[in-house]
């Protein structure tokens, strides 16, 4: 019970050891969703399917697929996401955890210098998940109680193509 609750602090109460790689370069962007989309495909085209709810960017999930791939693909595979690894690496290294030695173990089979990397300072979660404050523009706009709220409607753009759907919601 107690190496579980170390092991979510450890990994699932901040950024900078996350296991979900685009949240490394993504975060939570829609940009996030396109690239998780494309890593599937990727996993498609080699025959392998992902299992229900399982995220192709969780980094066992990027390990197991490079441990189907013959060793020069999945070297090249494994340095697409070196920068990733040695972020965490590094992360995990500062918080002197034991679990920097897998994260250098991926970095030697991408063929990458196991070197920490400075890291930006990590908001707390309370910090990362906070509503952003609303600016003075958006009080300007609200209605005192007891007033109507306006309601602005706005036309789209005719001549703005609309982007394609893709069937995902990211």
């Amino acid at each position: 019970m107690r190496s579980e609750a170390e092991y979510v602090e450890l990994f699932d109460r901040g950024r900078r050891t996350a296991l979900h790689l685009f949240e490394h370069v993504h975060g939570d962007s829609r940009d996030r969703g396109q690239a998780m989309v494309d890593l599937t495909q990727t996993y498609e085209r080699a025959g392998l399917m992902l299992a229900p709810g399982e995220l192709p960017d969780y980094l066992p999930v990027v390990l197991e697929f490079a441990s189907t791939q013959p060793p020069a693909e999945a070297r090249a595979f494994l340095r697409e996401t070196a920068h990733i690894a040695r972020s965490i690496f590094s992360a995990l290294l500062e918080r002197q955890s034991p679990y920097a030695s897998v994260l250098a173990a991926v970095l030697d089979l991408a063929g990458e210098r196991v070197d920490p990397v400075p890291l930006a300072d990590e908001p707390s979660l309370d910090e990362a998940w906070a509503n952003p404050k609303p600016s003075a523009l958006q009080f300007a706009r609200q209605s005192r109680p007891n007033e109507p709220q306006p309601v602005h409607i706005v036309r789209p753009d005719k001549a703005a193509p609309r982007p394609a759907a893709r069937g995902v919601i990211a």
